[in-house]
């Protein structure tokens, strides 16, 4: 979802100031789901991203596996509930968009996402909601709202679910639709990760995985038409690199995505400085009992004031006879 990109030229200093707060909130959209259009903000790459040292094989194995245990958890995992923050340093200025996510998990595809991005002096507001039969997506900027859906059984009834898909990320991918899940499933496909490490996120141990962008899509991932857009001419205009921070198996939630961070390495041509980071933050895991059936249906102001509706169902069904819709795919973890 949110597949739609600002222009390279949307990124101009010279934008009327109502464009400028709309693009606080289209830039909020594009990383949540994995695009956007950025450039690094000077003085913040991290030190180890200014060379080019040579990853082993080993590393990039490792750093895979553990994206796509990532991806296992956020499809069929428990349910679970966290504070959602985005930072986004842009023309030298940051904005903090704050939010909630709460996933039931357990392959049932039910969500909720909302997100608040001040925008000069309004309020612009992301609201994802899926009761597991159809994920909306609500975007509402000013006066103007636009929502877009899929049909979640549709995509289901294209994939031939076994007891070997709860270990099988390319089954997992189609189904990670919305949400933390999407994010996923879109990092996985435009970057190769190179390199893993241990170490700290705050209190919580984690993996932080290095990635640079591809512009191969992979064998086994998805091949829906979503997925294949990741490649397409608009894919240069997606980040360069990325830094991710997963729980450790020590953790209190492993394989839970605490962060997310994306960047690109500065160019000559670039004016506009724009870095963003996605965090997942106090991550808690909830009973059945704690989980509310209104959290995942769409209430009646919800619908207020829509001026566009788009359907996008076809954009994520598995195409027929891929890996994924036949029985015996064989990729486990």
């Amino acid at each position: 979802m949110w597949n739609r990109l600002p222009s390279r030229n949307a990124c101009n200093h010279g934008l009327p100031r109502r464009l400028v707060r709309r693009a606080w909130l289209v830039i909020s959209v594009c990383c949540l789901s994995g695009n956007g259009c950025f450039a690094d903000e000077e003085g913040l790459l991290p030190p180890s991203s200014a060379e080019s040292p040579s990853y082993s094989p080993a590393s990039r194995e490792i750093a895979t596996q553990v994206l796509h245990r990532c991806l296992l958890d956020a499809v069929w995992g428990k349910p679970a509930i966290c504070d959602l923050r985005q930072t986004t340093r842009m023309y030298s200025k940051s904005r903090v968009g704050f939010g909630k996510f709460v996933r039931v998990g357990q392959g049932s595809g039910k969500l909720r996402l909302s997100l608040q991005v001040p925008a000069g002096d309004q309020m612009s507001s992301l609201i994802q909601i899926s009761d597991g039969e159809l994920l909306s997506t609500i975007v509402s900027i000013g006066k103007h709202s636009m929502r877009s859906q899929v049909d979640l059984g549709k995509v289901r009834e294209r994939l031939s679910i076994t007891s070997q898909s709860l270990h099988n990320p390319t089954v997992a991918m189609y189904l990670a639709i919305g949400g933390q899940a999407e994010l996923l499933r879109r990092l996985i496909q435009q970057y190769q990760w190179l390199d893993i490490s241990e170490g700290q996120l705050g209190q919580q141990k984690v993996w932080w995985l290095k990635g640079q962008r591809t512009e191969e899509p992979l064998d086994d991932g998805s091949q829906a038409q979503v997925d294949l857009r990741l490649h397409d001419a608009s894919a240069e205009m997606l980040p360069t690199q990325a830094s991710v921070a997963i729980g450790h198996t020590e953790s209190a939630m492993p394989f839970w995505l605490y962060q997310v961070e994306q960047w690109s390495l500065p160019k000559p041509q670039d004016k506009v400085k724009l870095r963003v980071v996605t965090e997942w933050d106090a991550p808690t895991v909830l009973t059945s009992q704690q989980l509310d059936p209104e959290w995942f249906r769409l209430a009646a102001g919800d619908n207020l004031q829509l001026q566009e509706t788009r359907e996008e169902t076809k954009l994520y069904l598995p195409p027929l006879g891929s890996a994924a819709t036949s029985e015996g795919n064989s990729v486990r973890y």
